[in-house]
């Protein structure tokens, strides 16, 4: 259980770290790519950061997953977090890959301003998540500290 919690602890505040790197330096920097070289510049973006993103949100996802499996765990703190996860999942698939892909295909740069945006609700609900994490690692640690107390 505590390995999961901390897997958890450790994937949420890095993916936080990342989105919000990107929402203030990588997304906005798009906008200083030409219209020729944004495909190819939307293009490796994609394909780099994905080495980065993909790892840390499969630990993310999994820890997740095997921290419902401990009755002890289930507390509003894990819901609030679940909840962001599923909510910045659907946002990811159903708009911001699209854009992505737009992006990618057409070198709209009318999609950076919409790509920005849309991204700082997904920053907004990974820090809510992070904020949910932490509060879970701080429990669990004050719990063990009362513990080891009696």
């Amino acid at each position: 259980m505590i390995l999961a919690l901390w897997a958890q602890g450790i994937a949420t505040i890095s993916i936080c770290t990342l989105i919000i790197l990107v929402q203030v330096l990588v997304y906005p920097q798009f906008g200083s790519v030409g219209h020729k070289e944004l495909t190819r510049y939307a293009t490796d973006h994609v394909r780099r950061i994905s080495y980065v993103v993909g790892p840390i949100m499969l630990v993310e996802s999994l820890s997740l997953i095997v921290l419902w499996t401990f009755p002890a765990m289930r507390t509003t703190a894990l819901y609030c977090a679940t909840a962001s996860l599923i909510l910045v999942w659907l946002l990811t698939f159903i708009k911001i890959i699209p854009i992505h892909k737009q992006l990618e295909t057409v070198g709209d740069p009318q999609a950076i301003p919409v790509l920005v945006r849309l991204n700082a609700y997904r920053t907004g609900l990974w820090l809510f998540k992070t904020l949910a994490i932490v509060s879970m690692l701080i429990q669990h640690s004050c719990t063990r500290v009362s513990l080891s107390l009696i």
